[in-house]
């Protein structure tokens, strides 16, 4: 007989009680690549920008709502067309840097 498991599983949360909770108050959000579309070149280019800032910037951040991130990309190419997209998210204190993709 062939079983037909639909692909689920059952992992049990092996993070303690702290980074439940962290995770809870500081979620990541999904970041969707582009897709290859027609008159675009293939492929996409990524920038991931950690900001690890002072006291005296988080009050400035505080008192302000607003941080600026700007990135300055050069090719060895001239570039006719170009597409870029972004997403933000408050990441918890003291997280660990991931290498992984999005």
């Amino acid at each position: 007989m062939n079983e037909n498991t639909g692909g689920a599983f059952y992992a049990p949360d092996t993070r303690n009680w702290w980074q439940r909770l962290l995770a809870r108050l500081f979620p990541a959000k999904l970041f969707y690549l582009p897709d290859d579309a027609e008159g675009w070149a293939p492929g996409y280019t990524r920038t991931d920008v950690h900001v690890h800032m002072d006291l005296r910037d988080r009050l400035r951040t505080l008192v302000s709502g607003k941080l600026r991130v700007v990135v300055v990309s050069q090719t060895d190419v001239t570039v006719a067309k170009m597409r870029s997209s972004s997403t933000f998210w408050v990441e918890a204190p003291n997280a660990e840097v991931s290498g992984r993709a999005a």
